[in-house]
């Protein structure tokens, strides 16, 4: 009989190998797109590292430069494999940063979680629609997905002493907008551990690296240009509302947690909680400044719901397990089944961003 040890890493791989051969797969049959080939050839093959790092990516809305410095690094290793179509290859730098956000999310979990639980849930992120999806997008978005995941997956660590700087900085060098993730974030453990009155375990550590990523993401947010995608006019709210209207249940999942971790003194997950409120709650914010300045073509801007849509279902799930003192196996089996099923139907829904973008004409889509 296999052990539940035996069988976690192999759930987890299987899972991860299945949703890599459906993106590959997916990434055969999906030309690049005006804003992937702009990109790759404006700020991966025709501007020096120097100055990605000085001046940040040109004609992007989001000039952070992380994505286009690990693309020219991907560009040299492009020429050792000149067989494999462009369409396929530089897909590849969206899909290795959603594995490891999946990877990130099962390793950075709480030590008395199930391991089994958290090897299904990074199969469910990976599985769910926006990862799915933009793991096969030659841009930013994944990268920004695996850092999300990181540093909400550091909240339940005990020693994370060099690696807050190291995720905080990342998240900052892959889209300028995390800024507003990132201070409320900070915000969202400076509350939680006074409101349980406990103290910042890695304190000093924790506010270097926030300070670090906010001078970051601030540098790079002063060199962003104006820029209009030249989207379908969805309104001042329509394209916010429409989005965010299949989030109520993590929002109020969320709500929820926060108040069963706040009784129980739970800092860590009711930093999480805090967390995803905080990011639900500055989405109007970002929607706002989304319409008025262009920065990002929505709803790409929201790629980081994903995670806190996760990390949410798994703590209401590990309350349940910890006050019941067994695993809720079927309620975990289902959501997988849930979440799998919404990846697998990609086609179908991707139908509605190819409209969008057809609609949106020729120009390049900024970040």
């Amino acid at each position: 009989m296999i052990s539940r040890n035996t069988l976690t890493p192999v759930v987890l791989a299987c899972g991860l190998i299945i949703f890599a051969a459906s993106s590959v797969r997916t990434a055969f049959n999906k030309p690049l797109w005006g804003d992937e080939t702009y990109g790759i050839a404006t700020d991966i093959r025709d501007s020096t590292a120097l100055r990605l790092l000085s001046h940040g990516a040109r004609g992007q809305g989001s000039p952070a430069p992380l994505y286009y410095l690990i693309g020219k690094v991907a560009d040299r290793i492009h020429l050792l494999v000149p067989r494999l179509p462009d369409v396929v290859f530089w897909r590849m730098t969206a899909l290795a940063p959603t594995l490891l956000a999946a990877f990130a999310l099962y390793r950075l979990r709480p030590a008395s979680a199930p391991p089994l639980m958290f090897a299904l849930a990074a199969i469910c992120l990976v599985f769910s629609f926006p990862a799915f999806y933009f793991a096969t997008e030659a841009r930013p978005y994944a990268l920004w997905l695996m850092f999300s995941t990181c540093i909400v997956g550091l909240l339940f660590q005990r020693e994370a002493t060099y690696a807050w700087p190291l995720a905080f900085s990342g998240l900052a060098l892959t889209a300028n907008i995390s800024f507003f993730q990132m201070a409320a974030l900070g915000a969202a453990v400076v509350a939680a551990y006074h409101l349980v009155e406990q103290k910042i375990p890695q304190r000093g550590e924790f506010l270097a690296g926030l300070s670090i990523g906010l001078a970051v993401a601030a540098y790079y947010s002063l060199r962003a240009g104006t820029f209009g995608y030249g989207g379908p006019d969805w309104g001042t709210w329509v394209g916010f509302g429409h989005f965010a209207k299949s989030y109520k249940w993590p929002i109020v999942g969320s709500l929820l947690l926060a108040y069963l971790s706040y009784r129980d003194s739970d800092a860590p997950w009711l930093s999480a909680a805090l967390v995803a409120i905080l990011w639900f709650a500055m989405s109007p914010f970002i929607y706002w400044l989304t319409r008025h300045r262009g920065f990002f073509f929505d709803p790409r801007q929201y790629i980081y719901w994903t995670t806190t849509t996760v990390y949410t279902s798994i703590g209401l799930l590990c309350w349940v397990k910890r006050h019941w003192a067994r695993e809720p196996t079927w309620p975990l089996w289902v959501y997988v089944l849930a979440m799998c099923l919404a990846g697998m139907s990609l086609r179908r829904l991707e139908i509605h961003l190819l409209i969008g973008r057809l609609l949106s004409g020729t120009s390049p889509l900024f970040l």
